[in-house]
């Protein structure tokens, strides 16, 4: 009888050339109790690169350098996932990465008081004709998931949903490294991906390890009270494999080889581009084979795709997995001995309200990325509705975020020495259109003359941080003044005549703080806390001052979770070297909207687009970002981008709504800002 094969061929590790390759080794821990955690899927989505970390939570990834500007995700069930950018990692020998535990809600299972039947229902495929499903294999989490539809031939009428799941069965046609290891999942069909295999359902990892040499495997759900409530979804199976299960099962290729030479041969095949050679043995394969059929009743009645990693793109498989499913339409009542499903007091609002939507919103955010700690605030025509700490501002000791928590807001500093500039134009001590030499002498003339509005507007010629220079960004240099600092840059050619184009520019808003100082015979720090955040009762606003010592300061966090080292900000307080909190950044968007201590006159020049000399709108005033949201409302914002922590300030002008939201990784920069704001329209 002829066999197919779905998987990927032994050895292929071995046998790739090591040039073109990364190596990157690491461990993933819970980023509470750092504990390991085991069988983590690794990988870059949709590619060939994928793996699954070992019992104690290490693993080795090979990646092509073709994969360098790609990401890599790391996702545990039950966990946050956590995306890095392969580049960011790829001089690494070793990393340690930490997923967030998700919390979740248990809502309580009702008995209905009417006595029914229990009835339970068995869907899937129950068949085997002469097919096996095979994915063992060095790059690991190869998968195979079988849709789930009540339809013939296993159609039952008296069938509705939701059910509650008992146990997943799957026939196993040969085993032969005798301990092995499944993972069964149950996923969402994704209608937004062509009905593809979508997000978990059973928010567990359940791992089987059995011995047996063929025969059905049985995986026991019933404890998790698993209430299903769209009749279609996909039931998975992961082959489990760790680092010492492939060097067993290629013993077994190997002592095949040696015992039957003429039954090995040679192939050449393409991989990244690159010839390797690979072993195919006939008649002879090793490992845990799933039993399938190719009978074309099944085919016909059965939808089934498998995937070759971790991520790997999922394809439409020749034949159809044999396994099964139990449901029934009561639950089973017995207890939930998972720590990880467990009502939490962060998880209480459950009300309709626009506050309630924009903190489930959040917490779902937290929970499905592993950001460590983050800060909301919302207020509405100059009062706050909403403010709210979430996840842990220090893991190692387990302290909360709290509305007093102080976070880096990036390059909403820019936003904040804008105000700056308007109270001393209002004072009559700054003209933002004559050169800046005016204010600051000894900056160097350039071939053109920059004004202090052109700075604030992105528009010097300026250059910004260099690309590919970590250097450029962290520096371990203490300035005592925001003058000393512009000597990184004072020296640098122009990139173009000023006015002629837009580049963003951090280094030319320390350029602008310079001109503070000089404008205000002040200190930076000083002035802006003596006319800014103090008059507006901005008491937690200060910049961030190496060694000192500030009791609500969070901690940070890099995009493996790890601690970030501590570095020197004080070569750019004016234009990313702030602490703030959301309440504070609330407290100052609300003085622009609403608020008399700044000249409303001149106020409006901070959300006025400037131009490029041949009159196109930048959409960039003095310090603000100017746009429409996705619903057509007007924008005044900013967005702080760290390697450790990350902002939002959002002006709605026409509606009075501020939004402010800090994070202490820079993941946070993936939250949905807009859909919390839109929340509170016509408040």
């Amino acid at each position: 009888m002829q066999k197919a094969f779905l998987f990927i061929l032994l050895l292929l590790v071995v046998i790739i050339p090591s040039f073109g390759q990364i190596k990157i080794r690491g461990n993933v821990l819970d980023q509470v109790n750092r504990k390991p955690i085991s069988f983590v899927n690794i990988g870059i989505l949709n590619s060939n690169v994928g793996t699954i970390s070992n019992d104690d939570g290490s693993f080795v990834i090979r990646i092509p350098k073709s994969y360098l500007k790609d990401t890599l995700i790391f996702s545990a069930i039950g966990y946050g996932r956590r995306s890095i950018p392969v580049s960011s990692i790829s001089g690494n020998e070793r990393i340690t990465i930490s997923l967030r535990e998700r919390v979740i809600n248990l809502k309580p299972v009702m008995v209905s008081a009417k006595r029914e039947k229990k009835i339970d229902f068995r869907l899937g495929n129950r068949h085997h004709y002469g097919r096996i499903l095979y994915a063992d294999s060095v790059a690991a989490g190869s998968a195979i998931a079988l849709l789930i539809e009540n339809k013939h031939p296993n159609y039952y009428p008296n069938l509705t949903y939701p059910v509650f799941v008992e146990k997943a069965l799957l026939k196993i046609h040969k085993n032969t490294v005798g301990e092995f290891k499944v993972r069964v999942r149950l996923l969402e069909v994704d209608s937004t991906n062509h009905n593809l295999p979508g997000k978990d359902i059973l928010n567990e990892s359940v791992v089987v390890k059995s011995r047996i040499k063929k025969g059905w495997l049985t995986f026991d759900l019933s404890s998790y009270n698993l209430k299903i409530a769209q009749p279609r979804f996909y039931l998975m199976f992961e082959w489990i494999m760790e680092d010492k299960d492939r060097l067993a099962l290629m013993d077994q290729y190997v002592q095949f080889k040696k015992q039957n030479p003429d039954k090995v041969s040679v192939d050449t095949s393409m991989v990244n581009g690159e010839k390797i050679l690979v072993n195919s043995y006939r008649g002879f394969t090793a490992g845990t084979l799933f039993a399938a059929s190719y009978a074309q009743f099944n085919l016909d009645r059965f939808t089934c795709y498998y995937r070759l990693n971790s991520f790997g793109e999922w394809r439409i498989a020749p034949a159809i997995l044999t396994a099964r499913i139990q449901v029934s339409n009561q639950p089973g009542l017995k207890p939930v001995e998972s720590g990880k499903n467990r009502s939490d007091k962060e998880l209480n609002c459950q009300q309709p309200t626009p506050n309630c939507k924009a903190i489930k919103l959040a917490e779902q955010f937290l929970n499905e990325h592993s950001v460590e700690g983050m800060q909301l605030t919302v207020s509405v025509k100059g009062a706050i509705v909403l403010s709210k700490g979430f996840g842990y501002s220090d893991i190692t000791n387990s302290k909360p975020v709290t509305t007093s928590t102080q976070f880096r807001v990036g390059s909403v500093s820019k936003a904040l020495s804008a105000a700056a500039l308007i109270k001393l134009e209002g004072d009559n001590k700054l003209d933002l259109d004559v050169p800046v030499q005016q204010y600051i002498p000894s900056y160097p003339q350039k071939r053109y003359k920059i004004t202090t509005r052109q700075l604030a507007g992105h528009l010097s010629g300026i250059r910004h941080y260099k690309e590919n220079n970590i250097d450029d960004l962290i520096r371990k240099e203490h300035y005592k003044n925001v003058l000393d600092a512009i000597s990184i840059f004072e020296n640098d050619t122009l990139l173009f005549k000023p006015g002629t184009k837009f580049l963003y520019s951090s280094y030319g808003w320390n350029l602008v703080g310079a001109v503070i100082e000089r404008a205000s015979n002040q200190n930076f720090i000083r002035y802006m806390h003596e006319h800014i955040w103090q008059p507006l009762s901005m008491l937690h606003t200060y910049a961030d001052v190496a060694d000192s010592i500030m009791p609500y300061k969070s901690k940070f966090y890099l995009a493996t979770g790890e601690e970030s080292v501590t570095y020197d900000l004080s070569y750019k307080y004016p234009s990313g070297g702030l602490l703030s909190t959301t309440e504070d950044l609330v407290r100052f968007g609300n003085e622009l909207l609403l608020g008399n201590y700044l000249d409303r006159t001149l106020k409006k020049q901070l959300f006025e687009t400037q131009s490029t000399i041949d009159g196109k709108a930048t959409k960039y005033g003095l310090g603000w970002n100017i746009g429409k949201d996705r619903n057509g409302h007007t924008i005044w914002f900013h967005i702080g981008n760290l390697l450790e922590g990350s902002a939002y300030l959002i002006l709605y002008p026409d509606d009075d709504i501020v939004v402010a939201f800090l994070a202490n990784s820079q993941k946070g920069l993936s939250l949905d800002i807009q859909g919390i704001g839109e929340l509170f329209y016509g408040k």
